[in-house]
């Protein structure tokens, strides 16, 4: 699930607000002022200046309404896991905790996602220290545990990231097609950008691939007029383009969802996205979701002068 990992790495800074009202309890999301991330190296030693380096997943500087001691600011750090098991997760989260604190200083908020392990749906998950007969302690932090979540409740949620997310969740046996065709009708009619409109839609494809009968099904939803609205923005998806025309529809796509990203394209930017042959258009639009400047993906050039191609 490593893939999927990467997209929710992307998706979750872009829809921050959505995942704090998520996964952080009850009135705490409002408290956070998300426009405000400051998205930060996920580095940590655990053990400085020279022990053990650790990339966290996802570190942002909010600030908030409600202070912490004194401080107006606090860190947001999210962990997401794949996989079925958290005892080595719950092992790291003190010395991320710690290593957080040691190197900025203030408070730190620890969250996890959980794709692989469900637990209580959400709520608080915790690891406690013993030294003999004593406790010497705990730690908690708030988690979403995707497997225990009802998709049929979430798929009809305002919280627009809860509808992307659902195709992650349980899934009544049969309602597989439906769901998808829901979730992506859902996303089609909201009131969202390029590149967020396409990071669900693209997360909807990807976490639930149907085959045999429930794609025929799905492809059965899609010709109805209900879903009328999902045949024509599901072509963001790269594979189909959009209506104007796949090759040039994939292009006019990609050059909005590059400057939402990294504001308006210069000269060159604009050139090498005309230039660029219709076969790696799609490989650009994966590389986008992961690249930190117009020169990762070869569209400007790096400081010495040369370009790197994209992916």
């Amino acid at each position: 699930m490593a893939d999927h990992d990467q997209r929710l790495k992307v998706a979750v800074p872009e829809f921050l607000a959505e995942f704090a009202d998520l996964v952080l309890p009850t009135g705490w999301a409002g408290r956070f002022v998300c426009p405000s991330a400051d998205w930060l190296t996920q580095e940590i030693f655990l053990d400085p200046p020279k022990g053990e380096r650790r990339l966290l997943d996802l570190v942002a500087r909010v600030l908030v309404t409600q202070p912490t001691g004194d401080s107006s600011q606090t860190l947001l750090h999210v962990e997401i896991e794949s996989g079925d098991n958290l005892t080595s997760l719950r092992g790291r989260m003190p010395g991320y905790h710690d290593g957080l604190r040691a190197r900025h200083g203030g408070p730190v908020l620890s969250v996890a996602l959980y794709l692989g392990v469900g637990l209580q749906g959400k709520g608080w998950d915790s690891v406690g220290e013993d030294f003999w007969e004593e406790s010497l302690g705990s730690r908690r932090w708030p988690y979403l545990g995707l497997p225990a979540l009802d998709a049929l409740d979430f798929v009809e949620s305002p919280n627009i990231l809860g509808v992307g997310l659902c195709v992650l969740m349980r899934i009544p046996v049969g309602q597989e097609a439906r769901l998808k065709a829901r979730a992506m009708r859902r996303v089609a009619e909201a009131s969202l950008t390029p590149m967020r409109r396409f990071l669900l839609m693209e997360m909807i494809e990807a976490y639930l691939p149907l085959v045999g009968p429930h794609l025929g099904e799905y492809q059965q939803l899609l010709l109805t007029e209900d879903f009328d609205m999902v045949r024509v923005m599901g072509q963001t998806t790269f594979e189909k383009g959009i209506e104007m025309g796949a090759v040039e529809g994939q292009r006019l796509l990609l050059r909005d969802m590059l400057e939402e990203k990294f504001d308006p394209l210069g000269e060159v930017a604009r050139q090498r996205l005309a230039a660029l042959p219709a076969e790696r258009l799609r490989e650009l639009g994966r590389a986008l979701l992961r690249a930190g400047s117009l020169a990762e993906l070869g569209l400007e050039d790096e400081s010495n002068g040369t370009a790197r191609t994209p992916g």
